[in-house]
């Protein structure tokens, strides 16, 4: 019976995971539908490598950004966690949701190893859970007004001024889903109990120096992924201004944290591509900049490999 419910529970998992790959192959098809695949490839072919390497040595900003934040909130929430320690997890946590199509490979298994980390602690569970899902909040409160800051960019220019209403409603709409997508990693039992940690997550988050480092931390980690973004480009020689860059840049990262897609594959490269040809540049060039972002990305997230060997 146990292992019947166990196996009808994973049943909706796995269709949520087959259904991302398939979307983001979907999209990917009808990216590379839009372009011309000779040029996109020679463009491509043409990347330079010393942007490459300029956008992986900044990655290295963003996971140590991501694991001081993580590493104050576990201590603000009563857990043991060095700063060490967070940053390989949360580079093992991007590895794995880089190649695993579920979207919470990575932060269960940053929740499973804190929880290793104290064992000693009754609630550790809980406790982990909160971590994760504070730290995840806290990047895309920074992310979505990024976003917000940026529409009257788009709105200024008449032309396309339909684009920027749509891009607000897509940015608004996508905000509450992303609320959701992390909550949804604590169970029933943690929301109900969820009041007798409010001093905890207070402490966390909005006591004296709490918001401060939070606010710091969410905007180096955001500003580091428009700055691999410019190594992108910069490699496939693309110049954009600050303008153009400034609206292009904040919704390529929206479309590629959307949990409706693998990795951000997909999606991200038809927003590239469209938000190109909105500012009147090519589709190929977007779409290989976002090919190229992408590669940075799961590339940026390699040592992972050593933070699960030395386990």
């Amino acid at each position: 019976m146990n292992a019947t419910g166990a196996a009808a529970k994973s049943l909706p998992a796995a269709f949520k995971a087959v259904v991302k790959l398939v979307a983001s192959i979907g999209c990917i098809a009808l990216a590379l539908g839009m372009v011309d695949r000779a040029q996109l490839s020679a463009l491509l072919t043409r990347a330079r490598p010393s942007w490459l390497a300029l956008g992986i040595a900044i990655s290295a900003a963003i996971y140590a950004a991501q694991a001081w934040r993580w590493s104050f909130i576990a201590r603000r929430l009563r857990l043991r966690l060095s700063f060490r320690e967070a940053w390989l997890e949360c580079y093992l946590g991007a590895l794995l949701n880089q190649t695993l199509p579920t979207g919470y490979a990575g932060e269960s298994v940053r929740v499973y190893r804190l929880t290793q980390h104290n064992r000693d602690i009754a609630d550790r569970t809980p406790r982990a859970l909160l971590t994760v899902v504070l730290d995840r909040l806290s990047g895309q409160w920074v992310l979505w007004t990024s976003i917000g800051l940026t529409v009257p960019l788009w709105v200024n220019d008449t032309q396309i001024g339909w684009f920027a209403c749509g891009a607000a409603i897509v940015a608004a709409s996508a905000s509450l889903v992303l609320v959701r997508h992390p909550l949804r990693l604590l169970p029933r039992r943690l929301v109900l109990d969820a009041p007798a940690y409010l001093p905890d997550i207070a402490q966390a988050v909005l006591s004296r120096g709490a918001w401060a480092v939070q606010l710091t931390t969410s905007i180096i980690s955001v500003f580091g992924c428009l700055a691999m973004y410019f190594c992108a480009l910069r490699a496939l020689s693309v110049k954009l201004d600050v303008t153009e860059f400034l609206r292009v840049a904040p919704l390529m990262l929206a479309a590629t944290s959307l949990p409706i897609s693998f990795a951000g594959w997909g999606p991200r490269e038809i927003a590239s591509a469209a938000l190109f040809v909105q500012i009147g540049l090519s589709a190929e060039s977007g779409t290989a900049a976002s090919i190229v972002y992408g590669l940075l990305s799961l590339a940026s997230s390699l040592p992972g490999v050593l933070a699960w060997w030395r386990r």
